[in-house]
């Protein structure tokens, strides 16, 4: 039985059966709608091992255990999701942008290739690839505004709150590449890939199960569906980890005049100067740890989402 995603099925319209590029409004619309879904738990599932992450790769603690201590010790158990509104909005809204732009692109794929059913791993890369590239112009602000307040002491804070953050930013440098954008390049080298192999991986996974089980793709269980969503959120940082950790001290910075780097390249070399290579990967254990329960939950979500919504 067929893998397909529902979004390549034929469907009918008025009793006749529509081609398997649907791009109706109904179906950009489910297909936002699941994608929410899935960056919401996103959020709420992977805020406290993030803000970890966050304050390891900025310096300011050496292991996970010393920053979880310090930080349930200094400020208590609510600042594990400080800095979660900004993402809690924004990633809903990217993933449902992320999720709707792979669905076209690979829509799109189908419709180029006449007679193809099914997308090739190769094509699905692809179309992970476009939406990771489109969607970080979202992403980059989003995170700037959250790893300034993640990284903020306790005292002598400089933002108030995302909306303090986002004006002083706006205020003072503007919305360019050294202002609200800045680390967008080194985004979108980070998330191009890292979402190719990241949806790549999973539909891999599903394809997979489908042919051992011989079944449909909604026939395949939630306990499977966490599983391969966890699997494919290890393997988007583990091929994406290093530029994660040059954009996160970029964004870090200060602006202007005070900034300690004017690109990224100056923070890389800075990096390997200070660190060797080892400094590229400060921080992946509690980035894994975390992307496996946040992807096994977003995947899952969506798929589930799809299921329901048709």
């Amino acid at each position: 039985m067929s893998g397909v995603p529902a979004v390549f099925k034929t469907w009918k319209k008025n009793g006749e059966e529509q081609p398997l590029h649907d791009y109706s409004f109904s179906r950009k619309l489910k297909d936002a709608g699941a994608g929410f879904v899935g960056g919401v738990s996103q959020v709420l599932i992977g805020q406290p091992l993030d803000l970890i992450k966050v304050l390891i790769q900025t310096g300011q603690y050496k292991n996970p255990y010393e920053a979880f201590t310090a930080t349930m010790a200094k400020e208590g158990p609510l600042a594990f999701y400080k800095g979660a509104a900004v993402p809690l909005v924004g990633v809903g809204c990217i993933n449902t942008i992320m999720f709707n732009f792979c669905y076209a692109a690979r829509r799109k794929i189908i419709e180029m290739n006449p007679g193809q059913t099914e997308l090739k791993l190769s094509q699905y890369f692809i179309a992970g690839s476009i939406a990771g590239t489109l969607t970080a112009f979202i992403t980059s602000p989003v995170e700037q505004i959250r790893i300034l307040l993640q990284a903020q002491p306790l005292e002598n804070k400089l933002y108030k709150g995302p909306i303090d953050c986002f004006q002083k930013i706006r205020h003072q440098n503007g919305f360019g590449l050294n202002g609200m954008f800045r680390g967008l390049g080194m985004t979108i080298f980070r998330d191009a890939p890292a979402h190719g192999v990241w949806f790549c991986t999973y539909e891999f996974l599903m394809r997979d199960a489908c042919a051992r089980r011989n079944c449909k793709r909604d026939d395949v269980p939630t306990w499977q569906l966490l599983l391969y969503g966890a699997i494919a959120g290890d393997a988007l940082w583990l091929i994406s980890y290093p530029m994660d950790v040059v954009k996160t001290i970029q964004q870090n910075d200060r602006f202007g005049k005070d900034s300690k780097y004017r690109t990224c390249a100056q923070v890389a070399t800075r990096l390997y100067q200070t660190q060797g290579f080892r400094g590229f990967w400060i921080g992946l254990t509690p980035a894994l740890i975390r992307a496996a329960p946040v992807n096994a939950g977003v995947f899952a979500s969506v798929e589930l989402a799809l299921r329901v919504l048709g």
